[in-house]
């Protein structure tokens, strides 16, 4: 996003006007302020716009997310043995571009609650509950520019194992953003077996 409105401001800085046949003159100087305050209104829209595709784009990725977790197979049932069902999320805050996890709850809408409150209690601001998963693992991937993370340009996986899932945040991040990426969290979610006396 902020690539591409950089794009704006160098036309402005770098253009000339030739005046007759004396020198060329810097375009700014003939940009008043009503000038400026047009050039500012478009790049706040430009700025606003790009905003909300990153949002939809989040959102669909998110979507996509929570099919193929809620897809994931149960462990079957093992005679003389109970199943407990492990359920984990992931919670986005998209003003401080942090993710925050929770693993092992019994309960699906436990889990979630408690990665938003873990955003929550940590100055998150508008926390987000990007994904919940069951008896899997989940990560998420940070598109990279010259070792340097770019907050917001994220992408989520799932895998049987810590593993396959960062391997395929990776291949997800790469896919979706055009860049290197590396992970940025993971976290797991296993079915726990017991047996019954």
């Amino acid at each position: 996003m902020f690539r591409r409105m950089a794009r704006l401001t160098p036309l402005l800085s770098i253009a000339t006007v030739i005046v007759g046949a004396a020198a060329a003159v810097p375009l700014f100087a003939y940009c008043d302020a009503a000038c400026w305050a047009q050039v500012n209104a478009h790049q706040q829209r430009v700025n606003a716009q790009h905003q909300q595709q990153h949002q939809q784009e989040q959102e669909r990725i998110a979507r996509d997310m929570q099919e193929a977790a809620a897809a994931a197979p149960p462990t079957p049932p093992v005679p003389g043995y109970k199943v407990y069902r492990k359920w984990g999320a992931l919670a986005y805050s998209p003003s401080h571009g942090v993710w925050w996890q929770s693993s092992n709850w019994l309960k699906k809408n436990e889990a979630g609650k408690s990665a938003l409150s873990h955003c929550s209690a940590q100055g998150g601001g508008t926390c987000q509950l990007m994904i919940t998963y069951s008896n899997q693992c989940a990560a998420v991937a940070r598109a990279t520019d010259n070792g340097r993370h770019l907050p917001g340009m994220d992408s989520v996986n799932t895998g049987s194992s810590r593993e396959e899932a960062q391997g395929n945040a990776i291949r997800s991040c790469g896919i979706d953003w055009g860049k290197s990426c590396s992970i940025i969290i993971s976290s797991c979610s296993v079915n726990e077996v017991q047996r019954v006396n």
